[in-house]
């Protein structure tokens, strides 16, 4: 998700063998709508300075990470990457909801893993079982290694 443009890369760093032609995607037209802030952690630059580190409310809940992606698009999954080190936290589990309006959504993952995140802090490929489409995503970390933060580095569609 690249405001500057359409940015494609090998996918490296994956708890699962990447096909020959997936890619990671920052696609033009994105708009983060929440939380503020967290335009730098989808804009498709890997910089330190960039990472975002999300909150824990009283209750122990992360904010969601939700984005307009402009268009509807079909992709396989996300990738996320936690801040260099894992620094500030590393998503251990999440949800991924999308939807066509970011009003009405389809929960995709709910408690999903993020293997190995913690002593291996880099890219992870997040794959659903088949293809989605959607305008809007929605990520929610749901578990971190520390318990009142979580970072994100890097946010990116898995497109084929």
């Amino acid at each position: 998700l690249n405001g500057f443009g359409l940015y494609l890369d090998r996918i490296m760093h994956s708890d699962e063998p990447a096909a020959a032609d997936d890619r990671l995607c920052m696609a033009d037209g994105f708009r983060v709508v929440a939380p503020q802030g967290a335009e730098a952690a989808v804009d498709g630059l890997w910089d330190e300075s960039h990472s975002v580190i999300l909150s824990a409310d009283k209750t122990g809940r992360f904010p969601s990470v939700t984005v307009d992606l402009g268009s509807e698009r079909e992709f396989m999954g996300i990738a996320y990457t936690p801040a260099e080190g894992g620094r500030g936290g590393c998503m251990m589990e999440y949800r991924l909801e999308v939807g066509p309006d970011g009003e009405s959504w389809t929960t995709v993952a709910d408690g999903a893993p993020v293997d190995n995140i913690v002593n291996n802090p880099t890219t992870r490929i997040l794959r659903h079982k088949s293809m989605l489409k959607a305008r809007w995503i929605r990520v929610t970390p749901l578990r971190s290694n520390l318990a009142e933060t979580v970072s994100v580095g890097e946010l990116s569609l898995v497109v084929k």
